[in-house]
């Protein structure tokens, strides 16, 4: 019978997967500053939309990050070994 890897494996992937999508969306706020910036003749209000939107997104995956790695520091009562890596990989992320 195989074993699973234990739950914090997950979560430590989650984290990184959506601290991956920041970095991607940064890139794209950095693109939307940079156009909101040129001078134009028309009305930028489409690129203050964009900047917007990708700072609400950039927000909403730190803070789901921040509270998987919440749930790392908790853990479950399965050993000081497990805690300290845990721990290792909380403070890693």
């Amino acid at each position: 019978m195989m074993n699973l890897p234990p739950a914090w494996v997950d979560i430590s992937d989650q984290v990184s997967a959506d601290m991956q999508r920041v970095q991607g969306k940064m890139v794209e706020l950095t693109k939307a500053h940079s156009r909101a910036l040129m001078p134009t003749f028309d009305d930028t209000s489409g690129e203050e939309h964009t900047i917007e939107l990708l700072s609400r997104e950039i927000t909403r995956l730190l803070k789901k990050a921040e509270q998987r790695l919440q749930q790392l520091s908790k853990g479950t009562a399965a050993g000081q070994q497990d805690a300290n890596i845990r721990k290792n990989v909380q403070v890693r992320s």
